[in-house]
């Protein structure tokens, strides 16, 4: 089956013709394909972390205009939700709604381009998960026509609070450097969730060198 999973902090791609689920990073660049932008796709994910952030091209720009890969919630090309930022080549709506539980809240189009026979794939917002909700896969539809393969539809779901011990959240680096965060809970009371990587609870170095941070609530 034609699927990719989008956990409100992580991409994960389906490429090629083998349809293996492969993370962006992992891939050859032989199976990556930025193409241009469709009209109110996002063609950036930024994610902050402290002071770092890291950057996520997901298509190209064109009628010559640039993508803005740099944070700021005020650039009129951003949909800002905590420590995550979606950016767009035209000036988005602000007013997006508030996505109800049974709306699909972002959409992803996963297409084959004609010329290179290779996937790309786009990401669309309806509207915006409420606080304290992520983005939650919940449909898949395989399509026949007109280069297009899968389009896969998510909703909101609310973020549960962390149980005793629970790991609240996983931060990966690579080589030193912040990829992302993956939030599984929020802490209750007066806790937080640890940030600093040097305070992890547990870590786990990938095949790849990727390093994986647990942390807990203190």
């Amino acid at each position: 089956m034609f699927y990719s999973h989008l956990l409100f902090f992580t991409f994960t791609f389906a490429c090629s013709s083998s349809l293996n689920r492969k993370t962006k990073r992992e891939m050859d660049l032989k199976d990556i394909i930025l193409d241009t932008c469709h009209q109110n796709a996002a063609c950036a994910h930024i994610q902050m972390h402290l002071k770092e952030t890291y950057v996520d091209e997901l298509c190209k720009c064109g009628r010559g205009e640039e993508c803005p890969i740099h944070w700021d919630p005020n650039d009129g090309h951003s949909i800002t939700q905590a420590y995550n930022q979606w950016k767009f080549c035209s000036p988005i709506s602000q007013d997006l709604p508030v996505c109800t539980r049974e709306q699909t809240a972002r959409e992803f189009s996963y297409e084959m381009n004609p010329v290179s026979k290779k996937v790309q794939m786009f990401m669309f917002f309806n509207c915006l998960c409420p606080e304290n909700h992520f983005y939650e896969f919940f449909n898949e539809r395989e399509e026949t026509g007109g280069g297009q393969l899968a389009i896969i539809e998510e909703r909101c779901e609310k973020v549960k609070q962390c149980e005793k011990t629970q790991i609240c959240q996983k931060i990966e680096t690579f080589q030193g450097k912040f990829l992302f965060k993956h939030v599984k809970c929020f802490c209750p009371g007066n806790q937080n969730c640890n940030d600093d990587l040097k305070k992890a609870d547990a870590t786990n170095v990938g095949d790849d060198g990727s390093v994986q941070h647990y942390m807990k609530c203190h």
